[in-house]
This record gives structure tokens, sequence and C-alpha cells, in this order.
């Protein structure tokens, strides 16, 4: 089984596995981006390659397009700096998958449909600096689960909190997690079958700044992470089916 067919598996379930404005996600690596694309419709992104601040790195963003059967039907290269959008009418409904490469640079994304994050252990979510507000859908019957979370570049590190769907602050942490940490986390009566957030956020602990992070949901989630909560429980539910 290949990568994109494995990955693709544990996305459809196949396989077990006003306030101020919210700063822009900035992904590093290879990430995963899951779209709920309608059949005839234009699914459009739209990507930029972003130099890290820190040093010039002369990386690509590299894009790939994989369809509903597993079919890659587009591909992109965009080079630092570069900004751009894709577009592509997909034959039929479902999700669709963007993989994105962008190397020791860094990636932004805008879909215009609902999209989430892929946030598991085998695909993490990996960003720098402070991402916006994050969205995760707990399903019914789930008393506890766990986040991974970890910081492993010397110096480097975050303050995570995690919020219960009530707004309630359920959980925080703060240090350098230099090595990938499990945190537990105990579902509160009435919590399940709901969506909860988290926020990735400057760490309080001296000598240490927040730059890379990797992040990803425990087996028992939904590995997806929204920047809304309402994709959170879209995508959250298409799990549960």
């Amino acid at each position: 089984m290949t990568k994109f067919k494995l990955l693709m598996g544990l996305l459809m379930g196949s396989v077990s596995v006003g306030g101020a404005e919210e700063p822009p996600l900035l992904l590093r690596h290879t990430n995963y981006v899951v779209a709920l694309a309608a059949a005839h419709q234009p699914l459009t992104a739209q990507l930029a390659c972003v130099r890290h601040s820190y040093t010039t790195y002369e990386d690509s963003l590299r894009l790939r397009l994989i369809d509903d059967q597993n079919e890659e039907v587009l591909a992109r290269e965009f080079l630092p700096e570069e900004k751009g959008r894709v577009s592509y009418r997909p034959l039929r409904s479902g999700l669709h998958l963007l993989v994105l490469d962008s190397g020791w640079n860094l990636a932004t994304v805008r879909v215009n449909v609902p999209f989430a994050l892929v946030a598991h252990q085998r695909c993490p979510l990996q960003f720098v600096r402070r991402p916006p507000r994050l969205y995760f859908y707990v399903p019914s019957g789930r008393r506890t689960f766990s986040l991974f979370v970890g910081s492993s570049v010397t110096g480097e590190g975050l303050r995570l909190v995690v919020y219960a769907p009530n707004g309630q602050v359920v959980c925080t942490e703060d240090g350098d997690f230099d090595k990938t940490t499990k945190l537990p986390l105990t579902v509160p009566p009435g919590a399940e079958g709901k969506v909860w957030s988290l926020a990735v956020l400057p760490p309080q602990t001296a000598g240490l700044v927040l730059d890379d992070v990797l992040l990803y949901l425990g087996e028992n989630l939904p590995p997806y992470l929204c920047l809304q909560a309402n994709w959170a429980e879209m995508f959250g539910k298409r799990k549960e089916r």
C-alpha cells in the first residue's frame, strides 16, 4: 500500500488509525490538506511559498492534488516568494488531498471549499510561529483523548492551551517540548460529540521562543484540525458514519 493510499484510507475511514485578526498559518516541510469538493464545481486553492525569515533557503513549494480515487490530477511548483492559484473541476464529490512540500521554507494555503489540516501520527501538522485557533471534533462516547506536540529545535518551545466546547480552559502546558510529548486529557460530562479548540502561543518559559512546531491528534480522534469550528464538526462527523 502506497503512502497516499494509506493516507486516503485514514481520511475515508477504511483504515483504523470579533477580536483581533488571526495570525496566518505558516506550514513547513510536508503537510496534507483535505478539501471537501463537489462534482463539477471548481476546487480552487490560493498558495504562496514564503521564505523563512531567519535563513535564506531556496526550497520551492511543491503541490500535488490527489483525487478521491487516489489519482494525481494536478501538480504545481511555486518558487520562493511566489504566490498563485490552482483550480480543478473534480468528476466526483468527495475528499481531495493537497500534498504541500515547502522544504525548509514556508507555505500558506486557502481553499474555496471547507478544508482541514491532517494531524495524524503518520502525517503530523508542521508549522512555524503562532497559528490561528485550531478546531477539532471529539466524537460521542470518548472519555479521554490525547494530543501530541513537539518543538525539537534547541531554544524553541511553546505554550499549548486546550479549550472545551464551552470555552473553558482544560489544559495549559508550557515548555521546550524537545521530544514529542503526549498530553492526555479527560472529556468532561457533556463535552463529547462537540467541537474543541486549541491555541499554540509563545512560551512563557524563560529563554525559549516559538518557531517550529509539530502537532497531531491521538488515534481515537478524527485526524483533522480546522480553521473554523463548523468545518471541524463537518469533517469529524464523517469519521462517525
